[in-house]
């Protein structure tokens, strides 16, 4: 269900060479408790964000709690912080080369 970095597993408290990430990989209830915890502490590094962002509009795109937490995630909180804090002028992408735009957008709305 959840990929998460190995910096993201040390934050949450998981030592994933302990686990395995054969066995986190084959455990979705394991995956779902490491990504709720991760979910928290990446809202808590991004509060201020979500104060100030939550249901403005940026680049035309409508900004929900929900896509700044899947943004931060799948493109690095740092960098989503500098896409707020540019008003959208730095676009940060991740390794694949999807923009934190698409992301904004494809998890917009979501409860959270």
């Amino acid at each position: 269900y959840f990929q998460l970095g190995n910096s993201a597993f040390k934050d949450i408290g998981v030592d994933i060479k302990e686990i395995g990430k054969k066995n986190y990989l084959n455990n979705p209830k394991l995956q779902k408790k490491c990504f709720r915890k991760w979910m928290n502490i990446n809202k808590k590094y991004m509060k201020n964000i979500i104060k100030e962002w939550d249901g403005k509009e940026i680049n035309g795109i409508m900004v929900t709690e929900s896509g700044i937490l899947m943004g931060a995630h799948l493109v690095g909180q740092g960098n989503a912080k500098k896409f707020f804090n540019s008003n959208g002028k730095i676009i940060p992408k991740d390794g694949f080369g999807t923009p934190i735009t698409e992301y904004l957008q494809l998890f917009s709305g979501y409860e959270v």
